[in-house]
């Protein structure tokens, strides 16, 4: 299963992939909305041998404020007060005839070559609703839990780092 750079023809099956993903990763009214973010981050996609889109993992910089995220902000406090470099794990989907396969390793293992010369790389992991399969494989990577943080009655995450 090659990873390779995303496309703009990789769109509506990212977007197909992002929403039967929901609630582990945001839902998005559309695949414009979805593109708005990509267009911010590095998006990594992984496909398969017909270069069909599998999954992917969308990384942002610290301090890219047209990104409107609580979750990049309370990442960019975290690094200030940690005094580190850091790169945000927006969001990992993978479709679900692809899961079990190893594909988000794969897809992690790209991101942290994407991160080398960094310090850490970041990531949150929904509490409530909670993605119980999302810790256990966060933590099987080697992520640490960092901090939580409740942002409304029904939405709280956990934060995780890893060293890269």
């Amino acid at each position: 299963m090659p990873i390779r750079p995303y496309t703009p023809t990789d769109l509506p099956a990212l977007y197909a992939i992002n929403q039967a993903s929901t609630p582990g990763v945001g839902h998005e009214a559309s695949a414009e909305g979805l593109k708005r973010w990509i267009d911010l981050a590095t998006c990594l996609v992984a496909t398969d041998a017909d270069g069909a889109p599998l999954g992917f993992i969308t990384l942002i910089e610290p301090g890219t404020l047209a990104y409107e995220s609580a979750n990049l902000r309370w990442f960019e406090a975290w690094q200030a007060e940690q005094d580190c470099d850091l790169l945000y794990v927006d969001r990992i989907a993978i479709s679900k005839a692809a899961r079990g396969q190893g594909l988000g390793q794969r897809l992690y293992a790209a991101a942290f070559d994407l991160a080398r010369g960094r310090q850490w790389l970041g990531a949150e992991v929904n509490t409530d609703p909670d993605n119980p399969g999302s810790h256990r494989f966060h933590a099987r990577m080697g992520f640490v839990r960092v901090g939580e943080k409740r942002y409304t009655p029904d939405y709280a995450v956990a934060y995780y780092a890893r060293p890269v």
